[in-house]
């Protein structure tokens, strides 16, 4: 039987909890760092999408195996570094 998740899925899960309620806090205190973590939060959002699409893009144009097998997976690899990495700065984060 397949797993619905596996183990990067539920620990990307678990890592955008985190990062959500530490953006909602500083995001709360109103003063000119939450301005920046605002306008950083949607600028990477939008970096990501276009980083996974262009890696999704280019693996199926040159017929990488990945790609074709796992499409989500190549997409959202830039979604998870971004991820990571602010898990790492808002909440300290070092990963397994």
């Amino acid at each position: 039987m397949d797993k619905l998740m596996d183990d990067k899925s539920v620990e990307d899960f678990w890592l955008s909890g985190l990062v959500i309620g530490n953006r909602m806090w500083r995001l709360s205190m109103g003063d000119a760092a939450a301005g920046k973590e605002a306008q950083r939060m949607v600028s990477e959002k939008v970096a990501a999408a276009a980083q996974g699409y262009l890696d999704l893009s280019m693996g199926l144009m040159t017929g990488d195996k990945k790609s074709w097998e796992d499409p989500y997976g190549t997409f959202a690899k830039a979604g998870r570094k971004t991820l990571r990495s602010n898990a790492r700065r808002l909440a300290g984060y070092r990963g397994r």
